[in-house]
């Protein structure tokens, strides 16, 4: 109930919006005939503002304005005659006074033509398959969206054999569920769109008579040097489940080349094989074979898989295209490839025979592979076809290409002589317009032109071609891929008595563009009132058009114009000491590129004195900066080296070196591992002359052996006493080695009261080294 009443209230809602709100309606039909006028109407909604009829109806076919044909209260009908386009936007509008709102309705009617009737189809069943596939032509194209159905009657009871099948716009498959098999049947395609429709004529048949023959298969060929014979399997043909002898099956073959679309019928075709007369040299050959079992209802199988086969090679004929590169830079002979029609074979290589003014005669054997030359041959002049040849003091040269058969005829190269001439070049669509004019006594026994043309500045193949003209041309158009904004030389050459003369060059472009920054802009001289400015051009790779002129200037004024080809400038009457920015650009026929400014300062008058004082404050102040090092240098060359002391390093001493590890003799806990040592002192014994001494006695020698004794255990009671002064920060500390041949660390205080002796014994003696021997005495010498 609620959703009844929700309903109810949409539709009440949606019609009393359009009768309160005044609008247009277009009464048009969505599809048109192309071709034909097209008419409909502009209606407008009730009700109507006051004063508006249909006369205030106006309409629009793709922004066009038409008048009406003639209107009512409420309508208007319009015409557009016969349009041309496939869609027409139309859009009316209701204009009158009382409207003070757009009142519009746009609509958009697409044009086609009405389905063509569609020719009888053509039914079959594959050799290997059961359904019934059906094929058609639909005539032409309708523009519209069309629907094809294909339709079938076996006039069989039950409605499994007949019907219908919605399909694509040329074939269509009927199931083999749908028909009975050897029974007859009409099959008919039917084709509808908005503008109408057409029905094709029935095709009647028994389903048992249009089982195609099995589709050959070409398995191999055999080629010979004037024909070129193919092989199939040979299909079987049953009839009544027996294969037929003799003549039972008839074959159709095709052939074209490779490079060529159209089929050609071939003649006396056999049951297996078919053999093709006098074929083209070295050529890729097409070919396909459909077959029919005669004596039988089948039809003529599928055509066969394509099958390429490769005709033998023959001897080249024809001349080889050479010309020379004349260049300064280097020389060269160049050809191009011979086409595939006239290699007639894999070209294996050329023979080059040049001879000179004295006489002798070269013959040059060079193979294609190392030249880098197409297997399957070409036409196009590229790095494989370049021989660098000197052609200085050459009389002639000729050259031939050879495969496994034979050679072609010797082509001679005509000969290059400078001779100066201008040639214009100008645009002419994607290609070159070459036009010169000779002077009537060049023009005497000229045989033909060659304007030669190539990319500047890059490899020397690149772009690489040349065009032969006939002598009574004075122009020369040159065609091919042409890049923007890349310069390309063109060279003019005639040819007279089988030698070419250079008669010009010129740099072109196809399209220019504003050049690039003008390169190495600087001062090169400049004075208190002149300067010279100096720049690179611009390199012919990176130009972008011919460099007309140079445009120098200040802020956003020209000031010099200098030709294309300077590369300088002289400025005079600058003030001096005052500083300039000038700006360079470079100018073609596209316009004028970047600028790039250099700054500079003209000298000063009182510049040199100036100048003088700085590089003399600078001598004299490194003169005082190298005053020490000098004196230094003059001292050590005056004073002699033998009067310098000689002072030994004290890290030879083991005295050193058993400091490393001292012994402490202290009684306090927090021993400093580095106590600071506030006085070194030697204590000097009594020399003892160990080779003049006589040997001492057991007696003597105990009573000295106790004295050290003795003198120890009294310098260890000594410390002992010392302690609580060790412990409360006494600056010294006595060290004492475990080993002979050291010297007694004591304190200042110890010092004063002469309590710091040292014994030694005559054992202690022999630690010392020899190094220490010799710069220090040992305690028996003292």
């Amino acid at each position: 109930m609620l959703r009844a009443r929700a309903l109810q209230l949409f539709f009440f809602t949606c019609f009393h919006h359009q009768v309160l709100s005044a609008g247009v309606i277009c009464l048009w039909e969505t599809f048109f005939h192309l071709g034909r006028n097209v008419s409909g109407a502009c209606r407008i909604q009730q009700p109507a503002p006051p004063g508006c009829r249909g006369g205030s109806l106006r309409l629009a076919a793709d922004g066009q304005l038409l008048p009406p044909d003639h209107h009512s209260i409420d309508a208007a009908n319009f015409t557009v005659p016969a349009p041309a386009a496939t869609s027409i936007h139309l859009h009316c509008k209701l204009a009158c006074p009382a409207s003070n709102s757009g009142k519009t309705c746009d609509v958009t009617v697409h044009g086609g033509y009405p389905p063509s009737r569609p020719s009888r189809p053509q039914c079959h069943i594959p050799h290997d398959g059961a359904d019934l596939q059906c094929v058609w032509d639909p005539g032409r194209d309708t523009l519209l969206s069309t629907s094809y159905t294909l339709h079938w009657d076996t006039g069989a009871l039950g409605s499994n054999f007949a019907g219908t099948v919605t399909v694509s716009e040329r074939s269509g498959v009927i199931s083999r569920k749908r028909f009975s098999a050897y029974s007859y049947m009409s099959v008919w395609v039917s084709a509808s769109n908005p503008l109408g429709s057409e029905q094709s004529e029935n095709a009647t048949f028994n389903s048992g008579d249009v089982v195609k023959s099995p589709t050959p298969v070409i398995s191999s060929h055999f080629s010979e040097p004037d024909c070129l014979e193919i092989q199939w399997d040979e299909p079987e043909c049953f009839l009544s489940g027996l294969r037929k002898k003799g003549d039972d099956l008839s074959c159709e073959a095709q052939y074209r080349r490779a490079d060529e679309d159209m089929w050609t019928e071939g003649e006396d075709v056999g049951q297996n094989s078919f053999l093709l007369q006098e074929p083209q040299p070295f050529s890729d050959y097409m070919f396909r074979v459909r077959c029919t079992c005669l004596g039988s209802p089948k039809l003529t199988s599928d055509w066969s898989k394509t099958y390429a086969a490769w005709t033998m090679e023959a001897a080249p004929v024809g001349l080889l295209d050479m010309w020379s590169d004349s260049r300064a830079t280097e020389q060269a002979l160049v050809w191009k490839e011979l086409p595939l029609t006239t290699a007639r074979g894999i070209v294996l290589g050329y023979v080059v025979t040049v001879d000179s003014v004295a006489g002798n005669r070269t013959v040059m054997n060079i193979s294609a592979k190392d030249l880098g030359v197409r297997k399957r041959g070409g036409g196009e002049v590229g790095q494989c076809c370049r021989l660098p040849l000197s052609l200085w003091s050459v009389t002639g040269v000729n050259v031939s290409a050879y495969n496994s058969v034979g050679a072609s005829r010797p082509a001679a190269l005509v000969l290059p002589t400078t001779v100066l001439l201008s040639v214009t070049v100008v645009k002419k669509g994607n290609g070159l317009n070459v036009s010169w004019h000779l002077p009537s006594p060049l023009t005497k026994n000229v045989q033909e032109y060659v304007v030669q043309r190539e990319e500047a500045g890059l490899p020397r193949t690149q772009g690489f071609d040349w065009t032969r003209t006939d002598k009574s041309q004075r122009s020369a158009i040159l065609t091919g891929d042409f890049r923007n904004y890349t310069p390309y030389n063109v060279t003019l050459f005639s040819v007279v008595a089988s030698q070419c003369y250079l008669l010009g060059s010129a740099i072109a472009y196809t399209v220019q563009g504003a050049p690039p920054q003008v390169p190495g802009f600087q001062v090169s001289k400049i004075s208190s009132s002149d300067v010279t400015l100096t720049w690179e051009h611009i390199p012919l790779t990176q130009r972008r058009g011919i460099i007309r002129q140079y445009r120098l200037g200040q802020g956003n004024n020209t000031e010099h114009i200098v030709k294309g080809d300077n590369t300088s400038l002289r400025l005079s009457g600058l003030r001096p000491g005052w500083r300039y920015k000038f700006w360079i650009s470079a100018e073609s026929e596209a316009g004028e590129g970047p600028r790039h400014a250099v700054t500079f300062s003209t000298q000063n008058t009182t510049g040199f004195y100036t100048s003088t004082l700085w590089v003399l404050g600078l001598v004299l102040c490194l003169g005082l900066l190298m005053l020490p090092w000098v004196l230094r240098r003059v001292h050590c060359f005056l004073v002699p080296a033998w009067c310098f002391e000689r002072i030994p390093d004290p890290t030879n001493s083991k005295l050193f070196h058993q400091t490393q590890n001292p012994v402490w003799f202290g009684s306090g806990r927090d021993v400093d591992p580095d106590p600071k040592l506030t006085l070194l002192e030697v204590v000097e014994a009594l020399p003892v002359f160990l080779e003049e001494t006589p040997s001492l006695d057991r007696q003597t020698e105990g009573a000295v052996t106790q004295r050290a004794e003795e003198q120890l255990q009294a310098d260890r009671k000594r410390l002992r006493k010392g302690e609580e002064k060790e412990e409360t920060g006494v600056e010294g500390l006595l060290l004492v080695s475990r080993e002979a041949g050291y010297s007694e660390v004591i304190s200042g205080a110890e010092r004063d009261s002469g309590e710091s002796e040292l014994s030694w014994s005559a054992t202690e003696t022999q630690l010392f080294s020899g190094y220490e021997k010799h710069f220090m005495p040992s305690p028996l010498e003292v």
